[in-house]
């Protein structure tokens, strides 16, 4: 009974980290999305849904020097994605003063 309260608690506690984690990766996109990372930056992009696109250059974002991270978008763990995320807010913001 205890082994199965302890299963129990591990895939409750990955399920959340896992459901916290697409909120921020969600988050991240949004981000992008609303400063116009979703248009092609490149040639192979123009073939790209927008949403592909998107994903590529916030990947791109985030694997450069003005990310502490450096590591690609879906790579991140939720404790690089939470850190990555407090940047790219910043970024956002910024954004949004200039606009």
């Amino acid at each position: 009974m205890n082994s199965q309260r302890k299963s129990a608690k591990a895939s409750n506690e990955r399920s959340f980290r896992s459901s916290q984690k697409g909120r921020m990766f969600k988050k991240m996109l949004y981000y992008g999305y609303q400063m116009g990372y979703d248009q092609p930056i490149d040639e192979a992009q123009k073939m790209l849904p927008n949403h592909e696109v998107n994903l590529q250059n916030v990947s791109t974002w985030c694997t450069s020097d003005k990310c502490s991270i450096s590591k690609p978008l879906k790579a991140m763990t939720a404790k690089e994605l939470n850190k990555a995320l407090s940047q790219f807010e910043q970024v956002y913001k910024s954004y949004l003063k200039r606009v």
